[in-house]
């Protein structure tokens, strides 16, 4: 519908007071069933292949995607602006070549960063500010070629890098999909110290014994 059918809608549906009186989390899908008919859109600006989006001002060949703002080559987004080339972010600003990153604005080649800004090249980062060529970073600020928060030789650090990509990569491949998120970094290894924990008391020895 058009901002104008949507007023005018909305002027003349209206839900019955008696239903309003028993309103609850239970109820609810019962109570606005009389006015929930239609979902509003607003594209506006120069437009072309935007398929299942909607909400679009100045974009170009986005698919399934809501609320972008003069982006263009993206699919699964929600809120871009001024970025291209993105693949399930959320609310990214001045951004390009990203995959499921979050929060942030101007970065490039990330994939799973959140609240971060200005950093290219990052993989698994949050809150994070200038960082080029880093990976599993957080609250960390003009690093390079950092793994963890602290940097390394360049050449150390690709190897890994390399490791990590291929990894993922045959992830995807194998199962298409791939577990590990910027958001269970945490829980994950927490759950395999705690695994490590308990084997090694199974087999009757001590972490500190064992290193």
């Amino acid at each position: 519908m058009t901002e104008e059918e949507i007023l005018l809608v909305g002027k003349n549906l209206t839900i019955d007071k008696e239903k309003l009186a028993g309103f609850s989390l239970k109820t609810v899908g019962e109570v606005v069933n009389d006015v929930a008919f239609f979902c509003g859109a607003e594209n506006c600006g120069v437009l072309k292949n935007n398929i299942d989006s909607e909400i679009n001002i100045s974009c170009q060949n986005f698919y399934k995607s809501i609320l972008n703002v003069q982006c263009r080559f993206g699919a699964f987004n929600f809120h871009g602006l001024e970025s291209e080339y993105l693949f399930g972010t959320y609310t990214l600003r001045r951004s390009s070549f990203c995959i499921r990153c979050y929060l942030s604005e101007n970065l490039t080649r990330c994939f799973e960063v959140d609240s971060s800004r200005s950093c290219a090249d990052a993989y698994f980062c949050h809150n994070c500010e200038n960082v080029r060529e880093g990976m599993f970073c957080f609250n960390a600020k003009n690093l390079n070629y950092a793994i963890g928060n602290v940097e390394l030789p360049k050449e150390d650090y690709l190897r890994v890098k390399r490791k990590v990509l291929d990894e993922i990569v045959n992830a995807l491949e194998r199962d298409g999909t791939y577990g590990l998120n910027v958001f269970n970094l945490v829980e994950r290894k927490r759950a395999k110290t705690e695994k490590i924990d308990h084997d090694l008391v199974a087999y009757g020895v001590s972490r500190d014994s064992s290193q």
